[in-house]
């Protein structure tokens, strides 16, 4: 009679466990767990919904070999951007609005913003954008990832 009693209190212990933890997944999954508040996301000063203009250049080819903010040299070989407005480590896409190019981009370098000008590319970066003849174009760009 005495273990009768005991393998029935374990199935009813087993029962409510299964219970409880089917209740926590289901509402863990929901976001809705009793006395909790979804977190907040910390917004970054910088984020972008859509995509915006600006005006970029290009690194001409007296700063190869020159350092970078991020502490590595600049190679004729390296795609980045250089902004003013974005920390470094920023993904940013950018087309180019004269010919519709596109590139994926990230912010390796601080640029002075002359003349209103947003962004630096590399040459590679620019080349691929389709804009060394021009100098300095007309862009869209649109943040992706912050750092």
């Amino acid at each position: 009679m005495l273990k009768n009693r005991f393998w029935t209190w374990l199935w009813g212990e087993l029962k409510l466990l299964a219970g409880l933890l089917l209740f926590t997944l289901v509402m863990a999954g929901s976001g809705k767990l009793i006395g909790a508040t979804p977190p907040t996301p910390a917004l970054h000063p910088h984020h972008i919904i859509s995509w915006r203009r600006a005006k970029a250049s290009w690194y001409g080819p007296g700063f190869f070999f020159h350092m970078k903010k991020n502490g590595t040299r600049y190679r004729k070989s390296d795609v980045f951007v250089a902004s003013h407005s974005f920390p470094l480590g920023t993904v940013i896409s950018m087309v180019n609005v004269m010919n519709g190019r596109h590139i994926k981009l990230i912010v390796e370098d601080y640029s002075p913003g002359i003349d209103g000008r947003e962004f630096d590319l590399s040459a590679v970066a620019a080349e691929k954008l389709g804009m060394l003849t021009a100098g300095v174009v007309p862009v869209r760009y649109a943040v992706l990832e912050f750092p």
